[in-house]
């Protein structure tokens, strides 16, 4: 998501350690006013408005589309700001792409996807994990996640489908280990 806070009208902020989160917001505009969407799946959270940038697969990352001005009468209320729109599966087809890599404190990431098309079916799959030990007892976090998307058709008659898993468990540094 670092590759978001370089473009113009948009501003991350991140709270909290590694895997803190990070929020969007779009013209200066309030991250509970800009809808934040992974392949057209809304990130932004029911409670707070807002999306958690830590959330959306930036693994197998494609493109990302920014509508700068209010798009509220296409998206509803939560896009007074714009819209960002982060699609997964780059231009380059791969059947298999992995990759692993190791820090300090115990942080481990793996990934691996696929973006490629079969029979007329377009598809892309990503899964990555990320977890670590964390500098602070009790800080250490787990993160899992898995997104994918295929389409078929041509034109007026093309279908997509598209859908996300996430799961995050995060440690609360001096605090009580409840797991």
């Amino acid at each position: 998501y670092e590759v978001l806070n370089n473009l113009p009208g948009i501003y991350v902020s991140k709270y909290g350690g590694y895997e803190g989160i990070a929020t969007l917001s779009l013209r200066g505009a309030g991250t509970r006013h800009t809808l934040v969407m992974q392949d057209s799946i809304p990130l932004n959270s029911i409670m707070t408005g807002g999306a958690d940038l830590t959330e959306a697969d930036m693994t197998g990352m494609g493109r990302i589309e920014v509508i700068g001005s209010g798009m509220s009468s296409v998206y509803g209320a939560g896009a007074q700001a714009g819209v960002v729109n982060i699609l997964s599966g780059p231009e380059e087809k791969r059947i298999v792409t992995a990759g692993v890599s190791y820090g300090s404190y115990g942080v481990q990431k793996h990934f691996v996807g696929s973006n490629y098309s079969v029979f007329n079916i377009n598809y892309s799959l990503y899964a990555s994990e990320e977890k670590g030990d964390g500098f602070l007892p009790n800080s250490g976090f787990f993160k899992r996640k898995i997104s994918g998307r295929a389409d078929f058709g041509k034109r007026s008659f093309k279908t997509e489908i598209a859908g996300r898993y996430f799961k995050r468990k995060m440690g609360n540094p001096y605090g009580s280990s409840d797991d």
